[in-house]
């Protein structure tokens, strides 16, 4: 067992690497997802969620299986796409547009699914990583409910000349930073399994 300024120096270095993984994946993935706006499914719905958990994966690199956790993060990224465009009100005819408690609440529910499939791959290397669900869900919701209110704002004119895909990718790196953020601390936190019990 290390000193507490040693650990504090782990923990902060786990955080860190988080952080960056999951902004460049979801960076990554929306940036990509520009070359496939005019298809018949938005690719913007599937990339993202897929770029992450494959940038993610390289943090649990070290240990047992650890490709086991790009599986959740393919499986549901039309989940995480569709909350996106639930939240963002391009899910549903236009005439409807419902209250933002209604789109707040269903888009949890798609984001605690994600976040349960995760679980179950977590629980394998940690202990006590019941409280990912409600931590991961929040985080995605945060991220949401900032750009939902960015939509109002005046983009800036050098924001508005780059390219769709430049556009997208900051976007990205947006959800990813905040989510990241969030997600790293309960990551930096999480203490391993006995090897036995991997």
């Amino acid at each position: 067992m290390g000193s507490p300024r040693h650990e504090s120096t782990r923990a902060l270095a786990k955080w860190a690497k988080w952080l960056a993984l999951t902004t460049g994946g979801q960076s990554v993935g929306w940036g990509v997802s520009a070359f496939f706006l005019q298809e018949e499914i938005p690719a913007i719905v599937l990339l993202p969620g897929i770029a992450c958990a494959i940038a993610q994966w390289s943090f649990f690199k070290p240990l047992p299986r650890a490709i086991l956790w790009i599986v959740p993060g393919a499986l549901t990224s039309p989940l995480l796409g569709y909350a996106f465009l639930v939240m963002l009100g391009h899910s549903y005819p236009q005439e409807l547009d419902p209250p933002l408690y209604a789109r707040v609440i269903a888009a949890s529910v798609l984001l605690a699914i994600i976040g349960l499939a995760q679980f179950f791959v977590l629980r394998r290397w940690f202990i006590n990583t019941g409280l990912w669900i409600p931590t991961t869900t929040i985080a995605w919701l945060i991220a949401f409910l900032l750009l939902d209110a960015l939509k109002y704002a005046q983009p800036s004119q050098f924001f508005s000349i780059l390219p769709a895909f430049l556009q997208l990718a900051g976007i990205g790196a947006f959800f990813g930073a905040v989510q990241g953020t969030i997600t790293g601390v309960f990551i930096a936190s999480l203490q391993s399994r006995p090897v036995s019990g991997a």
